[in-house]
């Protein structure tokens, strides 16, 4: 359903606003995939959150494109907060 768009700077070490910034259209939909998906859940799995950033950036896509029911699981979360 989503796919990166763009390769990106690594986010680690970055503060919310620049992981934001490196985050803006970084993903893009695959609407013939997302069309299949209409009106169903769907899993995104990411394997660290920090700020949440990633889940984000790709949910407001998919509300603002799709009727995907999206849910995140995130596997890890960092022990600190993210840097301000």
């Amino acid at each position: 359903l989503i796919k990166r768009k763009k390769d990106r700077d690594y986010v680690k070490h970055k503060n919310k606003d620049e992981i934001e910034k490196i985050l803006k259209n970084a993903f893009e939909l695959d609407l013939d995939a997302c069309n299949q998906y209409n009106g169903k859940k769907v899993l995104l799995i990411d394997d660290l959150c920090r700020t949440r950033m990633t889940f984000k950036k790709i949910a407001e896509l998919v509300r603002q494109n799709t009727s995907v029911c999206l849910y995140g699981l995130a596997i890890t979360q960092t022990r600190t907060s993210p840097i301000a």
